[in-house]
């Protein structure tokens, strides 16, 4: 009897990320990765759903990121970032790549922060790049398909404003 229980969940999430390689075939490795290291219950087909459905769905996502997440699991070990941040990060892309980028915003900023809070908690330095890349990248894409109105709250060029900052991650982490 324990044997018959995963086939139908297998199915479910071979038909589900059938449908996504369909509708959004760039979402694949995100929502393989997500669905593979995720805590629950950020890793069910039913959360993704949600996130792919839902216009507002980002407040009870922040909220679970956070409960679910905890910082220290953020804390890359090596030159890699952890797997942890990568399911925080492929939840943003996975919005970006939906054309929501200022809701993909706000999930890489909440990211950079609590990496920020932990890192200055802890006073263990830490590589912080990833958010700030993926920043660049959505704000990027947000003046080429959203309203530039965003783009002149925060800055001229607010591309460029996350590069140097994640440039400088990356050199700080070599030099310490």
């Amino acid at each position: 009897m324990s044997n018959v229980a995963p086939v139908p969940l297998a199915h479910e999430r071979e038909e589900f990320e059938r449908a996504i390689g369909i509708a959004h075939p760039q979402a694949i490795e995100p929502v393989r990765h997500i669905l593979n290291n995720a805590p629950a219950p950020l890793n069910t087909i039913d959360y993704l759903r949600y996130v792919f459905a839902e216009q507002d769905c980002l407040v009870r996502l922040l909220e679970d990121l956070r409960d679910q997440i905890a910082p220290e699991d953020l804390v890359s070990t090596t030159a890699i970032n952890s797997t942890q941040s990568y399911v925080w990060t492929f939840f943003g892309i996975l919005l970006m790549l939906q054309g929501k980028a200022y809701q993909a915003i706000e999930v890489f900023d909440a990211l950079y922060t609590r990496m920020l809070h932990h890192q200055t908690t802890t006073g263990e330095r830490f590589h912080k790049g990833l958010p700030l890349y993926q920043m660049s990248q959505c704000l990027a894409r947000g003046q080429r398909w959203c309203r530039p109105s965003f783009a002149c709250s925060r800055g001229n060029d607010c591309h460029s404003r996350y590069v140097p900052l994640e440039t400088c991650q990356l050199f700080s982490l070599k030099t310490i």
